[in-house]
């Protein structure tokens, strides 16, 4: 029997994934990862190829089982497995049940599609990892606190109980900076909780010194489905900005996607 190979009849998708000696990494997250969107997909997308660089069999549910183009081509072109289509949407879970000696760990993105899939992968005992893009009840307070909006108080406090589920029940959890992980340690007492990079960039080229002297302007880049990015331009594009132009004449540059009308109108001298 040739190397990688099992015996006739035996572990027919392991073979058919060339598994042996290879481990499995099935990443769970709300939806495809639109890479050139959102930073969190970006995020995401960059440690599906880490692994995939790593030699790992890399597996992509999304929570809406929903495939989004050109991104879930990308990704099976990639290598990836993604589990999407109507198909899928009563059988997902016997799919886990059935296979599930086949994975070796899960990677978790954002608490709702988490909390729909964490107990089952504690209850097969299978390690999972739980990656905090960010904590999201602290977001939703601090909305509260500035809106004194009960449905957004309401929602921080279900958030909170999701994350801190997810939190207790994940066998590693890592968040993106070290303020997050102090906070999380100190809220959710859990002492071994980490920081992980939200991306780390190949250095190796050569590339020009930056110069300040040569740069122009203020550019805000984000996603304005996220509600702090949206308020953010318009507080500063409102109350800031008019007076830096008052006394640098320089221009302000809003980028990103998903722009809503209130911004893409917003009417200020320099603003671009």
């Amino acid at each position: 029997m040739r190397e990688g190979q099992y015996p006739g009849g035996e572990n027919l998708l392991a073979a058919c994934e060339r598994k042996r000696g290879r481990r499995t990494v099935l990443f769970i997250s709300e939806k495809i990862p639109t890479y050139d969107r959102d930073a969190g997909s970006r995020t995401l997308d960059f440690y599906i190829q880490e692994f995939i660089k790593r030699g790992y069999i890399v597996k992509f549910i999304p929570n809406d089982l929903m495939g989004k183009e050109p991104y879930t081509h990308r990704l099976e072109q990639m290598g990836v497995e993604v589990f999407r289509g109507k198909r899928y949407q009563k059988t997902i879970i016997n799919w886990i049940y059935t296979n599930y000696k086949l994975i070796d760990f899960v990677f978790l993105n954002y608490p709702c599609a988490s909390m729909r899939y964490i107990d089952i992968f504690n209850r097969l005992g299978i390690p999972v990892m739980y990656y905090g893009v960010d904590l999201h009840y602290l977001r939703l307070q601090r909305e509260y606190e500035l809106t004194g909006n009960e449905s957004i108080a309401e929602e921080a406090r279900k958030f909170y109980e999701k994350e801190a589920y997810l939190i207790e029940h994940a066998d590693v959890v890592y968040y993106p900076s070290q303020i997050e992980v102090e906070i999380v340690k100190k809220e959710f007492y859990r002492e071994d909780v980490k920081q992980l990079m939200i991306n780390i960039y190949d250095m190796d080229y050569i590339s020009d010194a930056y110069d300040p002297g040569e740069r122009d302007g203020i550019m805000f880049i984000g996603g304005y489905r996220h509600s702090p990015n949206a308020d953010a331009v318009l507080w500063f594009s409102n109350k800031i900005f008019p007076r830096v132009y008052k006394e640098l004449k320089i221009c302000f540059y809003i980028a990103g996607a998903d722009m809503s009308a209130d911004i893409s109108n917003i009417k200020a001298e320099g603003k671009d």
